[in-house]
């Protein structure tokens, strides 16, 4: 695992999950977050409950690849538009 560095912590000295390439967001509702390095899902920032449930800071931490976005939801590609006419 890659020690994070201080550029990627909240300011509080814990990873920031939202800029770690682990950190995932669910549809449950009851756990919207997730880390798939270590495995769980939960109702808080996953790097708070690593560190009250071993004592130690994040360990797995990784930046997101900067080239890969995630997709817009606002661009839906190319776009037709049909017309429809009524007929009287």
């Amino acid at each position: 695992m890659t020690k994070h560095t201080t550029h990627s912590t909240n300011g509080d000295g814990r990873p920031n999950c939202l800029k770690c390439r682990h950190y995932a967001v669910t549809w449950e509702t009851k756990y919207p977050y997730s880390c798939k390095l270590l495995g769980f899902k939960t109702a808080s920032v996953p790097s708070v409950v690593a560190y009250k449930s071993t004592g130690k800071e994040c360990e797995g931490y990784e930046p997101k690849d900067p080239r890969k976005k995630s997709p817009n939801p606002k661009d839906k590609g190319d776009s037709v538009i049909i017309t429809i006419r009524n007929r009287q």
